[in-house]
């Protein structure tokens, strides 16, 4: 019986077990319940499939069982070819694994977090420790196969094998010791496997000598082990005490020194520029395209991102728990609304911070240093360099919070507006938010930049040339600023802001009956009055385009403010300033605010939320005589109403009374 991806999801019996084929490691058996399944993995859809099988059947086996010693488990581990250990002293890395061991070994991985029986987690560890320890050095078997093995087997290895051990770590703390000495190891593996090949790199006089194009390839493996090894650990950080941690980024430190990133880039750009015809040296010229195709070129940048996440990851436990961070980030909880409390600090805590605040100060100077270099890059190694640098500061800004006198929050202020002065930068979401999000924290531990933070954010949102959900989280930092100064400086925010949209409507035509319909009487209803406080902020902008995107961009902050606030005279200021500018822009506007302001119905009152509807009913009724498609649309759109209705109404006939109000086509 040939088994198919169906009954491969359907399997939850008992007794779960595997045969592999011996010699062709492309015919296989799995079975269950007494039933023998057979496949046969002739191409990449089969193989792939295979991988599957064996993976659903690892973790059907790592369940609880009544049974002291758990048979499946056991077939699986005599599935790895741990006979490949010689007697005379042969390294396990030296003997090529193939394909088939890679799959069971990796089902195997993903099982170490299931298990809760100590017996049957030590005995995984025992067998997966082997494998790691040598994973940066492994041979691999050739096969067609290995197309599969995502992004190459190396790094696979690395972050499987990591991953496995450290999930052992945490759910078994007996076995805790073992695996830092297993991780560690491993580190001081490749310490020894780099020093050993950089001795072997080839000269510019003579770089086709065969032990030194060797000495090349195992450089480039120790480098894509590593990542692996960095992404498993920068999620699992939270495994490794302060000690350990300190420990641990002192080594990798060691290990990832100026001398190795300078020899890795040349190691990459020799197998990509490399003639050769050796199979290895095409296999790398390969992994080199699958790794550039997915947005991450090989490279030293790509070994210090990953370094720099494991220090943020590092730096963050110094500040709140691991159960915290894995439902927010860092961010959120330095900017929630609660009182903020550190972790208690230990006796190596000023050494860690100290260390990751010099290494982000490092990482930051080689990026100013190498950025005229970068200009000259691909979009994506640009794109990498941000990363690292939206590390650096998310790092820097850590240890900011746990000890300013250790990281200074002048030179962090410094390094954010440089980096919101540059459009290139702030182009990229992920550098942008964290900028953004950095300002609001600094703003809470350093009230007297928040003054100036609220008046230059504002300029920012305006001039910036931002989208998406960069625009969203500017609000978010701009509303937690200004509501720390006070509630006038959030009125005084939004009239900056709608003295934006203000510009042009003394030239525009009004919206026929627009104040005369619910937006005249707001000032009277909110308390506030509706003179033109706030600083006044240009406009200019080189065409039409970009005018109506800082336009939205100005309508979404708007509403943001009003919705993060929950005051309902903020919600009713808000949108009488939005609602007194339909029809005085432009029609782009028009539709930004037709859009936007439906989600102050739930956090205004009900005044608002009527003067909304029969607002909305107007200008569909308009559309509809003017046969303006477009706004009629705007209006019409379920998500605008359905968002209103169910907000508001506590039963299906209000809910039927509201949506006939919904204008017909």
């Amino acid at each position: 019986m040939i088994i198919g991806l169906p009954l491969v999801e359907r399997l939850q019996g008992t007794q779960v077990c595997l045969q592999l084929g011996q010699g062709d490691s492309r015919h296989g058996r799995v079975k269950f319940d007494g039933q023998s399944l057979g496949f046969y993995a002739n191409d990449i859809s089969s193989k792939l499939l295979r991988s599957k099988a064996l993976q659903k059947v690892a973790l059907l086996s790592a369940r609880p069982t009544k049974t002291p010693h758990n048979s499946d488990l056991t077939r699986l581990y005599n599935a790895c070819d741990f006979n490949r250990l010689s007697p005379n002293g042969r390294s396990l890395s030296q003997s090529p694994i193939g394909h088939a061991e890679l799959d069971v070994l990796f089902a195997l991985c993903h099982t170490a977090h299931l298990l809760d029986d100590l017996e049957t987690a030590d005995r995984l560890l025992k067998q997966l420790s082997p494998y790691l320890l040598e994973a940066h050095t492994q041979a691999i078997a050739p096969s067609p196969f290995l197309c599969t093995v995502e992004p190459s087997p190396w790094e696979a290895l690395g972050h499987n094998l990591t991953s496995a051990v450290l999930a052992i770590g945490l759910r078994h703390p007996s076995l805790h010791h073992a695996v830092v000495q297993c991780t560690s190891r491993y580190l001081h593996n490749c310490l020894r496997a780099v020093n050993s090949a950089s001795s072997k790199r080839p000269r510019p006089e003579d770089s086709t000598n065969g032990i030194e194009a060797e000495g090349t390839l195992e450089l480039a493996a120790v480098s894509v082990s590593l990542l692996g090894f960095l992404e498993a650990a920068s999620v699992h950080a939270e495994f490794y005490n302060v000690t350990e941690r300190l420990d641990l980024v002192h080594l990798l430190r060691q290990i990832l020194d100026e001398n190795l990133m300078v020899s890795v880039e040349g190691v990459f750009s020799s197998i990509r520029t490399s003639g050769h015809l050796v199979r290895a040296v095409i296999d790398w010229k390969a992994y080199t395209k699958r790794y550039a195709a997915s947005g991450r070129p090989l490279g030293a940048m790509l070994l210090q991102r990953g370094f720099m996440k494991l220090l943020v990851s590092c730096s963050s436990l110094q500040i709140c728990t691991a159960q915290q961070l894995k439902s927010s980030d860092v961010f959120d909880v330095l900017i929630s609304n609660g009182d903020f409390t550190l972790q208690e600090q230990q006796n190596d805590s000023t050494a860690l911070i100290e260390l990751v605040t010099d290494l982000a100060a490092e990482s930051m100077r080689l990026l100013e240093d190498g950025s005229d270099y970068l200009q000259l890059g691909s979009a994506w190694q640009q794109r990498l360099a941000f990363a690292v640098k939206a590390h650096t500061l998310n790092t820097f800004l850590n240890c900011m919070v746990v000890d300013e006198d250790i990281a200074d929050s002048d030179i962090l202020l410094s390094w954010l507006e440089d980096a919101m002065a540059d459009p290139v930068q702030m182009a990229d979401d992920t550098l942008a938010c964290v900028v953004l999000k950095s300002m609001a924290v600094i703003a809470r531990f350093s009230p007297a930049v928040a003054s100036s933070l609220s008046r230059s954010l504002p300029r920012f949102v305006v001039q910036g040339g931002i989208k998406g959900e960069t625009v969203i989280v500017a609000a978010r930092s701009l509303t937690f600023i200004l509501r720390m100064l006070s509630q006038d400086a959030v009125i005084t925010g939004l009239y900056s802001l709608g003295n934006v949209l203000s510009a042009q409507s003394a030239t525009d035509r009004p919206l026929g009956g627009s104040e005369a319909n619910g937006t005249a009487n707001y000032s009277k209803a909110t308390g506030y009055s509706q003179q033109s406080n706030g600083s006044a902020i240009s406009l200019d902008l080189s065409g039409d385009e970009e005018t109506a995107a800082a336009y939205g961009n100005v309508v979404r902050t708007m509403v943001s403010i009003a919705t993060i606030c929950q005051d309902d005279k903020i919600t009713a200021l808000a949108q009488s300033m939005l609602l007194q500018k339909l029809g005085r822009v432009s029609l782009a506007v028009d539709l930004h605010i037709t859009m936007e302001t439906a989600k102050l119905a739930a956090a205004g009152g009900p005044t608002e939320f009527n003067s909304l509807l029969k607002l909305y009913a107007r200008l569909g009724h308009d559309a509809v005589v003017g046969r303006n498609s477009t706004i009629l649309e705007s209006v019409r759109l379920k998500t605008l109403y359905s968002y209103i209705v169910h907000s508001h109404s506590d039963t299906d006939q209000e809910r039927q009374v509201l949506y006939r109000k919904v204008p017909a086509a």
